[in-house]
């Protein structure tokens, strides 16, 4: 829940509560998906079609209906359905104006987040619900990470190993010493 509320005496950016089991195989992609919340993947959306406390949050900018048509309506009905129901406005993760579409929306009020996405098959990190298909995890190409990379979380290459300098010197003796080695019976052979 972000917000900034009160935690030992500080305060914190957000907090994840998890109701499910250490051993749930599930458990990365469910830790992932608040993880992914607190960074900012949600909607000021609500389910009467407004916008919470009148502002919208960061993924609300890269919503589209289609090319050039933001989308800010929603579906208050909705029925619990997943997907939702026909006729529900269009919403879809775009980064390009809406020309495409990156992913789809949860767009109704179904009891999962207007930031999450569709149900996918297989199951994809910001799903509003999973059916527990696949293995939903963050890699660097999913729509999920290109999403944290828009609203300004950077993707971060992991570095070359570079060999510690006491490795590089033990390396370079053993050269030395093989070298000198193959010297010295290239000579006693002469």
């Amino acid at each position: 829940m972000p917000g900034g509320g009160g935690f030992y005496g500080g305060t914190v950016d957000g907090c994840i509560g998890l109701g499910i089991h250490s051993t749930d195989p599930y458990l990365q992609s469910v830790v992932e998906h608040e993880i992914d919340e607190i960074l900012g993947l949600g909607s000021g959306l609500q389910g009467n079609g407004t916008i919470f406390g009148d502002r919208i949050f960061p993924q609300d900018l890269f919503r589209w209906q289609s090319a050039g048509v933001r989308s800010f309506a929603t579906n208050p009905a909705g029925g619990g359905q997943n997907p939702c129901p026909g006729g529900t406005p269009r919403a879809f993760f775009s980064i390009d104006g809406g020309v495409s579409n990156l992913d789809e929306f949860n767009n109704c009020n179904n009891g999962f987040d207007y930031g999450d996405w569709i149900t996918h098959n297989p199951s994809q990190v910001q799903d509003g619900q999973t059916f527990e298909l696949g293995d939903p995890l963050l890699n660097a190409n999913s729509p999920e990470a290109r999403n944290l990379d828009v609203i300004g979380w950077d993707k971060i290459q992991p570095a070359a190993a570079v060999p510690e300098p006491a490795s590089l010197l033990l390396l370079g003796t053993g050269l030395i010493s093989a070298a000198a080695a193959r010297r010295r019976a290239r000579n006693s052979r002469k």
